[in-house]
C-alpha cells in the first residue's frame, strides 16, 4: 500500500523539495516599487468619501485612485487624536507600546523606530510636510526624516491655531517630489483641512453649503488629486506605492460629541485607507478588519524589507495580488484617555470583525453588524462575550505596554493655547500612562461627563476668541459642578492673566495648589506672575517647588535664573540658565536669558553668540532679535541694532520696547518722522509706557512743537514720578511757555531725585535770577545753586559759569560776576561759538556798569 508518509518521503528525496519549501514560506508579492507616498487625511471619517458610499461627489480624485487600488472598508484608528494616531501609523505599534496617548502631554521617544528610519537605512531619501502644529518636530514624529517641513506662519484667525492650508501643503510636496524624482524616496504628506473649524475655500464651500465638513473633504480631495497628477506628469505614478489614509474620524454630533478626542465610537475611529501598488489597474474592496497600525509591516513587505520585531500590525500585502488575509480572529486595539482629565476612567476598546467592546466604568458591547451606530449596549445581555473581549483587551495591553517609554513634551503656554484653541484638553497625571489602564471602579464613567467636556471646549473656544468674560463664566460653572476639578481652577487662573488680573490669578493658583500640591503648572505660572511683579523671593520659592515636582523642564530653570538675576545673584542665574540648556540644548528662551545675564556682566560678545544661536533655533522668536539689538547697541554697532529691532517688529509688530529703542536710534540719525512714528506706536500698544511718553515729548520738543510735547511730559511724570529726566525736561518746556512757577516745581523734584545734577542746578538758578518780572525771582536762592553747578563741572562749562555770573550780579556781587563771565569766555562752547561769546560779552558790559542781567521775554 502506498501511504501518504511514503509519498512525502519520496518528494523530499528529489529536487522538488525546493518547490515545497517555497510554497510553505510566507508569500511576499514581487511588486516593483521605486517610491512610497503616505498621504494622511486628518479628521477624515470614511463615510464622507464617495468611494465609501457617501451619496454626494465629495472625492472624485480619490474615487479615481480607488478604481485602481485596494480599498479597505473596515479600518480602525487607535486614538481619536492626530499625534498618537500618526505615531501608530509610522511605527506599526499601539499607544501602550509607543507611549503617545494624546496631543498635549506626550512625545514620541527615540526608543521607537519610524517607517522613515526603516526606509532610510535602505537608501530611501525621506521627506515630510505636515500641516498643523500638533505634528511639530518637538513631538518626536520627525525621527528618520531627512526633510521635515513643519514651519509655517499661517494662523487661523478664528482660533489662533497655526496651520498649513491644503494648497500650500500640495505646493511644497510637489516641489519636493520634483527635486527628488531621480532618487528613491519616501514622502509623508499630511492635510489638516478637514479638522474643525470647517472653512473650505471656494468653490468647495458653495458646493456643500449645508455640510461644511464635506466641503473640507472635497477641498482636500482636490489637493490630493494635484499631487497624483504631478506623479503622473513626472512619470512616477506607475512605480510609486501610494497610501491614502485617515488618522481618525469626526463625531459630528453623534453620542453628544461634536468633534473628536473624547469617545471611541466608530464615527471617530473608522477611517478610509486606499493603497495603490504599481501594476494594479482595477479596484478591489477588502472587508476584513484592518488598521492603520498595518501600514508599516505592509510597506516593508511590499519592499521585501524585514519587518521590525516590535511591529504589532499585520502585513496586508497578500491582497495586492489576489490573495486573502489570514482568517484567524483578529483583535484591534483603540483608546481615549481624555476623560481622565476630569476624574473619569479612560476608554479602552477592542474589536474583532463584528463585535466591539469598550472597557470603562460601565462597560459597553456592540454588535457592529446590526448596530453600526453603537446605540444598543449589549454588555449585560452578553456578559460572557464581553468578558472574553475584555480578557483579549488586557492581554494586548499587558503584552504591549512599556512603562519606560513615556516622555512628557515641553510646551510653552503659547503652544498649549494653540492646541486648546481647537478643542484639545489636557491635564497633569501623577502616575503616568499606567493609570490609564487601571480604571478604578469609583471613578466616573466618561459617558456621564460628555456635557462637562463640551462645556470645557466652549471655554477654550471663547478663550481663543478672546471672549474672556464668557470663558470665565462657563469655567466658574465647571468648578461649581466639580469643585475638585483642578484644571478648571487652573484655567480660571489663565483667564485672569488674560484679563490682566494677576491678583485674581494668584488666588486661583493658590486654590490649585491647595487641591494638588504637586501641580507643576500651577507652581510654574505662580512663579511667573510673582516674577512679573518683581516679587523675586516668592517667585524663587515656586520655581524651586516646580523643579522638585519635575526636574526635566528647562524653561523653569530658565525662569528661576531670571528670578535669581532679579535679586542680583547673577552667577546663580547664569548657572541655572546653563542647567536649562544642559537639559535641552536646542531651546531658544534659556539662551536668550543667558545672553541677558552675560550682557549684564558686560560680556556682550558672549551674549551675542547666544542670541544668534537662539535665532538660529527659533527664527520667529522676537525676544531673541530684540535682545540682539540691545547687545549691538551696547557695542555701538547701531546699524546692526536697527536691523535687529526692525526684524523684531516684523515678527511682532506689537513689541513696544522694540518700537521705543528703534525710535531712539532713528532719532540719533535725525530721522525724526520715523522716530516719532515708533514712539507713537509704542504708546498705541502700551498707553501707560512712561519712557515712550518721555521720548515722544523730547522729540516733539526738539522739533519746536512744545505744546504737543507738554501732554507727554505730563504723562511721563505722572506715570513715573521718580524719573528725574522727565521732570527736568518738563520744567524746560514750562519755561518756554512762560510758566516758571510749575517749572521750578519740577526742577525741585528733579534735584530731590538727583541732587548733584549740574544742568538742573544751572537751569533752576537761571529761572530764579534772570527774570525779575517772574514771581519766582529769588537771587539769594539762585546763587548757591549756580555755585554748586559750577563746582560740579569743575569750573569748565561756559554755560554754567554764565549762569553763575547772572546769579552773582542779581545778588549784587558784580566783581565776582565779571570774573565768572571772563572765565566763561575762555571755555567751550563760548571759545569757539561767536554768538554765545557775544552774548556773554554783552552781559559782561552790564556787570562792569554794576547792572544785573535781565532776560527779556522771547
Amino acid at each position: 500500500m502506498f501511504s501518504k508518509r511514503r509519498l512525502l518521503l519520496t518528494l523530499f528525496s528529489i529536487p522538488v523539495v525546493g518547490i515545497i519549501v517555497l510554497i510553505w514560506r510566507p508569500w511576499r508579492p514581487r511588486i516593483d516599487v521605486q517610491n512610497v507616498i503616505l498621504i494622511s487625511l486628518d479628521t477624515c471619517r470614511a463615510d464622507r468619501l464617495a468611494c465609501y458610499g457617501y451619496p454626494r461627489p465629495t472625492t472624485p480624485h480619490l474615487d479615481d485612485l480607488a478604481s485602481q487600488s485596494t480599498l479597505f472598508t473596515d479600518v480602525l484608528a487607535p486614538v481619536p487624536m492626530t499625534l498618537p494616531s500618526h505615531c501608530t501609523m509610522l511605527t506599526g505599534t499601539n499607544p501602550p507600546y509607543h507611549g503617545v496617548h494624546d496631543n498635549l502631554n506626550n512625545r514620541l521617544t527615540d526608543s521607537n523606530v519610524t517607517l522613515a528610519e526603516i526606509l532610510g537605512k535602505y537608501g530611501f531619501v525621506t521627506g515630510a510636510v505636515v500641516s498643523a502644529f500638533v505634528l511639530n518636530s518637538q513631538f518626536g514624529l520627525d525621527q528618520g526624516f531627512d526633510d521635515y517641513n513643519d514651519h509655517f506662519k499661517q494662523k487661523h484667525e478664528a482660533v489662533g491655531m497655526r496651520e498649513r492650508k491644503g494648497d500650500e501643503a500640495t505646493r511644497i510636496a510637489v516641489e519636493w517630489i520634483e527635486q527628488h524624482q531621480d532618487e528613491r524616496f519616501f514622502f509623508l504628506l499630511h492635510y489638516f483641512d478637514p479638522h474643525f473649524p470647517y472653512e473650505a475655500p471656494e468653490p468647495f464651500a458653495a458646493r456643500f453649503p449645508s455640510d461644511p465638513y464635506a466641503a473640507e473633504i472635497a477641498y482636500t480631495d482636490h489637493c490630493v488629486g494635484q499631487v497624483i497628477d504631478q506623479l503622473k506628469q513626472l512619470g512616477l505614478y506607475e512605480s510609486t506605492l501610494v497610501i491614502v489614509v485617515g488618522d481618525h474620524g469626526e463625531m459630528l454630533g453623534e453620542h453628544g460629541e461634536s468633534t473628536h478626542m473624547y469617545f471611541i465610537y466608530q464615527a471617530a475611529m473608522r477611517v478610509p485607507m486606499i493603497i495603490k501598488v504599481p501594476g494594479q489597474t482595477t479596484t478591489r474592496r477588502i472587508d476584513d478588519p484592518v488598521g492603520i497600525i498595518d501600514i508599516v509591516p505592509t510597506v516593508c513587505s511590499v519592499l521585501n524589507i524585514d519587518i521590525p520585531s516590535q511591529v504589532r500590525g499585520e502585513n496586508l500585502s497578500t491582497v495586492f495580488r489576489g490573495g486573502q488575509l489570514p482568517q484567524s480572529p483578529r483583535y484591534r486595539y483603540c483608546e481615549s484617555v481624555t476623560p481622565t482629565n476630569y476624574g473619569a476612567n479612560s476608554l479602552l476598546g477592542i474589536m474583532d470583525d463584528r463585535w466591539k467592546f469598550i472597557s470603562t466604568t460601565r462597560p459597553e458591547l456592540y454588535d457592529l453588524s446590526q448596530d453600526p451606530q453603537e446605540l444598543n449596549n449589549l454588555s449585560r445581555e452578553q456578559p460572557r462575550r464581553a468578558r472574553r473581549l475584555q480578557d483579549e483587551l488586557y492581554r494586548i495591553i499587558e503584552d504591549q505596554f512599556r512603562d519606560d517609554v513615556g516622555a512628557d513634551v515641553t510646551l510653552d503656554s503659547g503652544a498649549v493655547r494653540q492646541l486648546e484653541s481647537i478643542g484639545y484638553v489636557g491635564g497633569e497625571t501623577e502616575e503616568g500612562a499606567l493609570e490609564y489602564y487601571d480604571q478604578p471602579a469609583e471613578w466616573d464613567d466618561p459617558k456621564d461627563l460628555i456635557a462637562f467636556h463640551r462645556k470645557l471646549q466652549q471655554v477654550l473656544g471663547f478663550q481663543a476668541l478672546e471672549n474672556l468674560d464668557r470663558a470665565r463664566e462657563l469655567c466658574l460653572q465647571l468648578v461649581d459642578e466639580r469643585p475638585s476639578y483642578v484644571q478648571g481652577h487652573y484655567k480660571l487662573a489663565e483667564i485672569a492673566v488674560d484679563q490682566q488680573s494677576p491678583a485674581t490669578a494668584i488666588g486661583h493658583l493658590n486654590r490649585v495648589i491647595s487641591l494638588d500640591g504637586k501641580h507643576f503648572q500651577a507652581h510654574k505660572m505662580l512663579g511667573n506672575l510673582l516674577l512679573d511683579d518683581n516679587n523675586y523671593d516668592e517667585a524663587i520659592t515656586n520655581f524651586v517647588r516646580a523643579i522638585e515636582i519635575d526636574p526635566t523642564k528647562p524653561e523653569v530653570f530658565s525662569q528661576l535664573g531670571a528670578a535669581l538675576a532679579g535679586t542680583g545673584k547673577t552667577d546663580d542665574a547664569v548657572a541655572h540658565y546653563r542647567m536649562a540648556l544642559e537639559l535641552v540644548p536646542d531651546l531658544a528662551q534659556p539662551r536668550v536669558n543667558l545672553g541677558v545675564a552675560l550682557a549684564a556682566e558686560g560680556k556682550t560678545q558672549d551674549a551675542i553668540i547666544h542670541y544668534l544661536r537662539a535665532i538660529e533655533l527659533a527664527p520667529e522668536y522676537a525676544d531673541a532679535h530684540y535682545n540682539l539689538g540691545r547687545a549691538y547697541e551696547a557695542e555701538g554697532n547701531l546699524d546692526e541694532a536697527i536691523k535687529s529691532y526692525q526684524q523684531t517688529l516684523e515678527l511682532d509688530s506689537k513689541y513696544a520696547e522694540a518700537h521705543l529703542n528703534l525710535g531712539e536710534l532713528l532719532g540719533r540719525e535725525r530721522k525724526m518722522q520715523q522716530c516719532e512714528h515708533h514712539f507713537r506706536e509704542a504708546l498705541r500698544i502700551q498707553p501707560d509706557y512712561a519712557l515712550a511718553h518721555y521720548n515722544l515729548a523730547r522729540t516733539l520738543h526738539g522739533l519746536g512743537r512744545v505744546n504737543a510735547a507738554m501732554q507727554h511730559y505730563r504723562a511721563a511724570t505722572d506715570l513715573k514720578p521718580d524719573d528725574a529726566r522727565a521732570h527736568y525736561r518738563y520744567g524746560q518746556a514750562l519755561m518756554i511757555q512762560e510758566n516758571p512757577t510749575e517749572a521750578i516745581s519740577h526742577y525741585r523734584t528733579a534735584l530731590r531725585l538727583r541732587p548733584e545734577w549740574a544742568a538742573v542746578l544751572g537751569d533752576m538758578a537761571w529761572c530764579l535770577a534772570a527774570r525779575p518780572d517772574w514771581p519766582v525771582f529769588a537771587p539769594d536762592e539762585a546763587l548757591p545753586l549756580a555755585q554748586r553747578a559750577a563746582e560740579i563741572s569743575n569750573q569748565q562749562d561756559a554755560n554754567l559759569l554764565d549762569t553763575l555770573a547772572i546769579a552773582q550780579a542779581a545778588a549784587g556781587q558784580f566783581e565776582a560776576a565779571i570774573a565768572s563771565a571772563k572765565q566763561a569766555l575762555t571755555l567751550e562752547p563760548a571759545a569757539h561759538n561767536q554768538r554765545i561769546a557775544d552774548e556773554i560779552r554783552a552781559k559782561l558790559k552790564l556787570y562792569e556798569q554794576k547792572k544785573p542781567y535781565q532776560a527779556s521775554k522771547e
